[in-house]
């Protein structure tokens, strides 16, 4: 039995590792209405991004670079929240992240999800760059009246930060981890026990 307890314990601690990786998938949006892409996000803001950070992903396999973006909050148009953010999109090359260093400076109208105490977005939710040199200010503002029309004009931020939770939950790494190899190390002791006795 003893023989057995290293390749289990290597089995285990790989399908942890993959079980933490998302696949990269190619990126390809779907074309809903304004009230479905408002009535899909927790969040909707208007926001400048003031700077990225480097946010690759502990488990990341395909080495692609995820960088998000600190944001600072003109006004909120769904939702609260604090004046500065971080927006959280996938890393780039066909995973639907779309924050790279030409939005820094620039204001965004974004569509967020407050999933595992972030502001996640993607490339499909539904964001606006509002400003920059290649924006076409008719079409940009024609979409904020249409976002405006079902969400009404806003309000400032309030310092509430809708993604910090009072429960203490577990990330589902960590969950994977623990279901796993607790009873490992359960039945490796008891063997040791075991083997000891006779």
């Amino acid at each position: 039995m003893k023989h057995l307890l290293a390749p289990t314990a290597l089995i285990a601690t790989v399908a942890i590792l993959f079980s933490a990786v998302t696949p990269a998938h190619a990126c390809s949006c779907a074309q809903p209405s304004v009230e479905e892409i408002v009535a899909n996000a927790d969040i909707v803001a208007i926001a400048t991004v003031t700077r990225l950070v480097d946010a690759t992903e502990m488990w990341g396999i395909t080495g692609v670079p995820d960088r998000d973006g600190i944001a600072s909050v003109e006004r909120y148009l769904k939702g609260s929240g604090p004046a500065e953010i971080t927006v959280d999109d996938p890393s780039g090359d066909g995973d639907c992240g779309f924050l790279d260093e030409t939005d820094v400076g620039e204001r965004h109208l974004f569509f967020l999800t407050t999933d595992d105490g972030a502001y996640k977005t993607h490339l499909c939710s539904g964001n606006a760059l509002l400003t920059g040199e290649f924006v076409d200010e008719d079409t940009v503002n024609a979409y904020l009246a249409e976002v405006e029309a079902v969400t009404g004009p806003g309000h400032p931020p309030d310092g509430v930060d809708p993604t910090s939770t009072a429960d203490n939950d577990l990330p589902r790494e960590v969950f994977w981890a623990l279901a796993i190899l607790l009873p490992i190390a359960v039945l490796a002791t008891a063997t040791l026990v075991a083997a000891r006795r006779r």
